[in-house]
């Protein structure tokens, strides 16, 4: 006598697994024949899916019945699928009597809590059933009610399929792409260690201020290699007056003080030597339509604050040196002299050039970048701007330069706002890179005074 296995698909089966003379049965079972057997629930939402246009649900409803309506409409028991190993063929539930009892556990007004039912109700009828689905809840409450279930195999299953309102969206989306391709498409990343990156993230190198016990002690160092000059030179015949005498006196004082001054800015000194944090801002048009007027403002919220990279490079570079001040000369004539030299102070040192010279017109296709303090070394907002910035004509980085205040002691937090537009672009685009830095502390006095030893104050 044949061994039969009966099944009742879910109504997944019939909607996403491959046509059933090509599945592996024997992978389930090894009976010689393989009755699958169609519930009315499910029939039931065949027919609901079977007008929903030309989706692969709608599709594969039409041909569901195009092989079952032999049962339905004429005197066939069975219809078969595959002849042999094993044999497969179609079959439809009987019907079911409407009063039988119920399972409390199911939601019948579901038609999976149908579906199920109605499976255990004809496993109670046949004996020999089991239920194969692909779907978790239906097969979960087949379990709670004791009903036999066999998970359909995610290799039974059709590879997914774009329907025809998924082919219009993507259509839709090609031709949006179109439109941005003929249209500037501006491409700002911010840029740290050759990569982009979504937040501003590590550590600073961080000194703390100077102890006065080593400040007095530094300045005793100095005064040593700069010692107090007399007012006599021997071999030679000076002539000092009294004014002279005061007037230097007055100067060292006050020289000791700008020492100390500078002393106490090392720190300050060395943060800005090594503890910046330099990122790049890398901006580009990959559209095929240049910008109009494009805007690109670059702005620091919190503690940090932004370094204006040409000041930078210009005086500081390749990093800020603050040389310690000309100790004071005692002012002498001296017999031998032919000449008397003045001694400027140091307000007349130097005078600067006041006079501006006319700005050049900006070329409409470069990129200038104005920050908010023009002459200052530190501010809080740069502004870039391009009048016609072409696809491919050039790529521009802009160095984002980061600098915690000397006076400021909390671990920086924040944010870092890139935002861009131009005329020809429908809407400003804004960017937030949140700023979470912790300190990596430097002892200052040890720096200070190896720079001391090495003469490099």
């Amino acid at each position: 006598m044949a061994h039969i296995q009966r099944y009742a698909p879910d109504t997944n089966f019939f909607f996403h697994a491959k046509s059933p003379e090509q599945l592996p049965w024997r992978e389930l079972t090894d009976a010689d024949e393989v009755e699958l057997v169609v519930l009315d629930e499910v029939m039931r939402e065949l027919d609901r899916h079977k007008a929903n246009g030309n989706s692969r649900t709608a599709r594969r409803a039409r041909e569901a019945f195009a092989k079952l309506d032999p049962l339905i409409d004429d005197e066939f028991e069975e219809v078969l699928i595959r002849e042999s190993g094993p044999r497969v063929v179609w079959r439809l539930a009987p019907f079911l009597e409407p009063g039988r009892t119920k399972p409390d556990v199911l939601d019948l007004s579901t038609a999976d809590g149908r579906i199920v039912e109605q499976a255990f109700a004809l496993q109670q009828m046949i004996g020999n059933l089991a239920f194969l689905s692909n779907d978790r809840l239906p097969r979960r409450m087949a379990k709670a009610v004791g009903l036999a279930s066999q998970k359909i195999a995610d290799d039974w299953l059709l590879e997914p399929e774009a329907d025809n309102r998924d082919k219009e969206i993507a259509k839709l989306k090609e031709e949006l792409k179109a439109w941005e391709r003929r249209s500037p498409q501006i491409d700002v990343d911010l840029v740290k260690d050759q990569k982009a990156i979504e937040r501003i993230e590590g550590s600073i190198w961080r000194h703390g201020p100077l102890s006065n016990e080593f400040i007095d002690e530094a300045l005793r160092s100095i005064q040593l290699r700069y010692p107090e000059e007399s007012s006599t030179i021997p071999g030679q015949i000076t002539v000092i007056s009294e004014r002279a005498i005061a007037a230097y006196q007055l100067a060292r004082r006050e020289w000791l003080a700008k020492v100390r001054d500078h002393l106490e800015r090392q720190p300050a000194g060395l943060n800005f030597a090594k503890g910046l944090l330099e990122l790049r801002l890398a901006i580009s048009n990959s559209g095929s339509a240049p910008a109009k007027g494009l805007s690109i403002e670059v702005w620091v919220e919190g503690a940090m604050m932004l370094v204006n990279d040409v000041v930078r490079d210009k005086f500081f570079a390749p990093g800020p040196r603050m040389s310690l001040p000309k100790p004071p000369k005692l002012e002498r004539w001296s017999a031998f002299d032919m000449y008397r030299q003045p001694i400027l102070s140091d307000s007349l040192s130097r005078v600067h050039d006041l006079i501006k010279m006319p700005s050049a017109a900006r070329d409409p296709q470069g990129f200038y970048w104005d920050y908010e303090e023009r002459d200052g070394l530190m501010c809080k907002s740069v502004q870039g701007t391009c009048e016609d910035f072409r696809h491919q004509v050039h790529d521009v980085e802009l160095p984002v330069i980061l600098c915690l205040p000397q006076d400021e002691h909390e671990e920086p937090k924040g944010c870092l706002h890139v935002r861009w537009s131009a005329r020809n672009l429908p809407k400003a685009i804004e960017r937030k890179y949140p700023i979470r830095l912790t300190f990596d502390w430097l002892d200052s006095e040890d720096a200070v005074g190896q720079l001391l030893i090495e003469g490099n104050l």
